[in-house]
């Protein structure tokens, strides 16, 4: 499994980037993908296997919904550096959570074989 943290990086939420005209939701896209991109490390290979990636957003103060968090911003910092594609063949699922605490966005990425329950996860996503 691998764990990428986005230190003071509360995600957006969906309904402020829908309000965006498309020239701002592009370039926040692009930000959000560089930003995921460089925290990558370095020497990653792209897993050979399908995955499942889980996004949870640390949020200081009122958290979002999970179904609120721009889950596709993340996923394409991903492309070429942790899986090489987003589609079905190499992504099983994409989850979504929401809590409160010093601001961070966490990604865990999973190979399939591993335990798919998201108990699996909760050691490593309440730690981070």
């Amino acid at each position: 499994m691998l764990t990428i943290v986005l230190p003071g990086e509360e995600p957006k939420s969906y309904n402020k980037i829908l309000r965006m005209n498309r020239w701002d939701r592009n370039a926040e896209a692009q930000a959000v993908k560089q930003l995921v991109a460089s925290y990558v490390p370095e020497g990653t290979a792209p897993f050979r296997e399908q995955v499942d990636i889980c996004i949870l957003g640390y949020y200081q103060g009122r958290r979002r919904d999970g179904c609120n968090i721009p889950a596709k911003f993340f996923i394409d910092g991903l492309l070429g550096r942790v899986i090489k594609n987003d589609s079905p063949v190499y992504v099983r699922s994409v989850t979504t959570l929401s809590r409160r605490g010093e601001p961070r966005t966490v990604i865990c990425v999973k190979p399939v074989n591993e335990p798919t329950h998201l108990t699996a996860l909760d050691p490593i996503l309440w730690s981070v």
